[in-house]
């Protein structure tokens, strides 16, 4: 198979099976999430050659992610063991820095194999230890795809015998969704808040009508709470937003001791008669939140058109009314997903507690000089340790304002520079006597003989406006001075986004111009000033605007509004391969322009043919004398339609008779002849098993009875030297 590749792939889809199949899906959910790109399927059975080679399409690098699907029996090679063959993968795998998040799909074989099962166990478990602390390399099972979306029967033997092509349409469908469902979660902004209604949505009923004791639970909504609680434990802010009496929901979490959701889970609270996008602006706010990290959930359609009117950069996502779909909507909820999760996300909600007390210690405080010295604040610059890297590679993707360079960091790239003796990177960490603020800042530079280049600097907001800022200029002059530099040259970005960080620079450094806003042409370059110049830099805590933080940013109203339609359909429409696979034929297209005259099929063969091609090919209005090659048919679909011909129609059809045979009309009068002989051997076949299990059937009525609790035919011996076989 030939890779085909959009200009700028979202995915590059490695496989040791044809999983061309699963394109159409992925790229109908690529469209549906408003990506630009497309899915580049890397040359067919070249697993290991795609992950050793540095210029493969596995890993340049420029795609927004990586996957490899691996059924372990097509990899094994010759006499080599099952077990020998996961160590090995295993090992190849780990060996690589992968520059963009990649996807180990797990993918199962037909028909159980004790050896390879084990394997497999050993593969997940062998990448599982060998890659843990790397937060861009993530393990998944497919198995677990086509559970969630309802595909009881996956394998497609006779595709697989034929083109390679293992699993039906279905599982193809649930397998092309389960990788659209990683990238998203791997590769989006990651979400801060998530907001939830409660009545008719955490519990069934209306607090202020029904009472305490009148709400209720059902599965679904208990499924709903626990994924919540998930969440909270995972570092996001869990919050409220109910019309309702505060002191009732609080009794309601208080005295319902089945509640999945703790209210030791929920961070804030906007309980009243208030409009909702009220309230939530005010719990972004508190913990300085761009309103595109925002999930907001509500049954009710009236609430959510309100959200989308006030704040289209929400995520807005109506819940369903009927209790038994909330759980299926709880399951395919794709902004609850979560990878690459740090230690750092985990403690965020304790860092968002200690805020809260740092905030009501402020309004205390006399002046900004008497605060930060009851702060009693510690800030540490640090080379870098292996042990950071996630977080700094994580920290360059989520800081947008107070970043220079705007320069994302892979892990790859940072495990290089640590091992390099003339770059030097370091972190920033802050705490103060009320909590620790984690690793919050990062700077990069290479010596360059008398110069010092930096081409990273960027600083959480949660840490700004405290001169942690300055000490980190401070520290890059010092490491100037130490390396004999006495310049330091900054690389600047101007971004959508960024213009705390230069503006910052331009009243530090003197360099005003680059708080202006520039053309693009003019939109990066680079700062140079002497290496005194830093370390002279010093925070003035009387200054009027020392305290000034920059406001969350968002982005535009129209893409989130686009991502709030596109998740709404997912978790509660497109929640099953039949659901994915009637989207995709819905969207059909007509049948080309051709040469060849259009003829209807005839009933019978010819019009169940000519709608399996209709099928396959996502078309309308083939014509029973159209050319398979001149609809644009692809081998690929060639083996499906052979597939589906063998197993609906019940026709022995060869997959070289669909080559030779090119439109339905063709292979209609084919398969019409071929059938009668078919047919015939059939009955042959039937009649000769008959007559065996009339035979079997008087042998055994002659035997003894079997004794209770036997199986009669498990006592039949097994030829002497023969293994019996079910």
């Amino acid at each position: 198979m030939t890779a085909e590749r959009a200009e700028e792939a979202d995915i590059v889809l490695a496989a040791s099976f044809t999983i061309d199949p699963a394109r159409e899906t992925m790229a109908y959910l690529s469209d549906l999430l408003g990506w630009r790109g497309g899915v580049e399927i890397a040359p067919y059975a070249q697993v290991f050659q795609q992950i050793l080679d540095p210029m493969s399409a596995l890993r340049r690098g420029s795609n927004r992610a990586s996957v490899l699907a691996i059924r372990l029996r097509d990899l094994i090679a010759g006499d080599q063991s099952p077990q020998d063959c996961a160590e090995e993968l295993a090992a190849t795998i780990a060996s690589v820095s992968w520059p963009a998040p990649l996807l180990v799909l797990l993918c199962p074989q037909e028909r159980p194999d004790p050896q390879i099962e084990a394997a497999q166990g050993v593969l997940a478990e062998r990448l599982a230890g060998q890659l843990a602390g790397r937060s861009n390399v993530s393990l998944a099972r497919a198995e677990d795809a086509f559970a969630l979306y309802e595909v009881p029967a996956p394998f497609d033997p006779i595709a697989d015998a034929s083109g390679h092509v293992p699993y039906t349409e279905a599982g193809m469908a649930a397998l092309g969704a389960q990788i659209i469902r990683w990238t998203d979660a791997a590769t989006r902004k990651p979400l801060k808040i998530l907001a939830s209604d409660c009545d008719h949505t955490l519990w069934a009923g209306v607090l202020g009508e029904d009472g305490v004791d009148g709400i209720t639970l059902s599965a679904g909504h208990l499924a709903l709470q626990a994924a919540l609680a998930a969440q909270a434990e995972a570092g996001r802010v869990v919050a409220l937003l109910s019309k309702n009496e505060d002191a009732d929901v609080l009794r309601a979490f208080d005295e319902r001791d089945e509640f999945a959701l703790p209210l030791s889970s929920v961070l804030a609270r906007s309980i009243g008669w208030e409009p909702k996008p009220q309230g939530l602006a005010q719990i972004a706010a508190r913990f300085e939140a761009g309103l595109d990290t925002v999930l907001f959930l509500d049954d009710n359609p009236v609430e959510c058109a309100q959200m989308q009117a006030a704040h289209p950069a929400v995520t807005t996502i109506r819940v369903p009314t009927d209790p038994a779909q909330i759980a299926r909507f709880a399951a395919h909820l794709w902004p609850l997903d979560l990878t690459g999760t740090t230690d750092e996300d985990r403690k965020r909600v304790q860092r968002y507690r200690d805020e809260a007390a740092r905030a009501e210690e402020r309004q205390h405080a006399g002046t900004l000089r008497d605060f930060l010295a009851s702060l009693q604040l510690r800030i540490e610059i640090d080379a870098a340790a292996p042990a950071d890297l996630p977080r700094l590679a994580q920290l360059s993707l989520r800081t947008t304002q107070f970043n220079a360079a705007l320069k994302p960091m892979s892990e790859a790239e940072l495990a290089g520079q640590i091992s390099d003796p003339a770059a030097l990177l370091f972190t920033v960490r802050v705490r103060d006597r009320f909590g620790d603020y984690g690793l919050v800042g990062a700077m990069r530079a290479q010596i360059e003989g008398a110069r010092l280049s930096v081409d990273q600097f960027l600083l959480s907001c949660r840490a700004l406006g405290r001169g942690v800022e300055h000490a980190m200029l401070r520290r890059l002059g010092e490491a100037a001075e130490q390396h004999g530099a006495e310049e330091i040259a900054l690389e600047i970005t101007h971004g959508p986004r960024n213009q705390p960080v230069r503006a910052f620079l331009a009243k530090v450094l003197g360099t005003a111009e680059l708080a202006a806003e520039l053309p693009p042409d003019l939109a990066e370059g680079t700062l140079l000033r002497p290496a005194c110049g830093y370390r002279a830099a010093a925070f003035d805590a009387d200054a009027p605007d020392a305290e000034d933080r920059p406001a969350p940013a968002s982005t535009s109203g129209s893409d989130a509004l686009t991502r709030s339609a596109a998740y709404e359909r997912l978790s509660l429409e497109l929640t099953s391969a039949r659901a994915l696979l009637a989207a995709l034929r819905g969207s059909a297209l007509a049948r080309p322009a051709l040469e060849t005259p259009w003829r209807a099929p005839a009933p019978g063969l010819e019009a169940q043919i000519t709608a399996i091609w209709e099928d396959v090919l996502g078309l309308t209005g083939i014509g029973a004398e159209d050319r398979f090659v001149d609809l644009g048919g692809r081998s690929i679909q060639l083996v499906r339609i052979h597939a589906r011909i063998v197993t609906e129609l019940g026709l022995p059809a060869a997959l070289t008779d669909l080559f030779e045979h090119t439109s339905p009309a063709a292979l209609a009068r084919h398969l019409s002849r071929t059938r009668p002989q078919a047919q015939g051997a059939h009955a042959r076949i039937h009649a000769r098993i008959e007559e065996r299990a009339r035979k079997m059937l008087a042998k055994r009525l002659a035997q003894p009875v079997a004794q209770p609790g036997t199986n009669p035919l498990a006592q039949t011996a097994a030829p002497q030297g023969r293994t019996a076989k079910p």
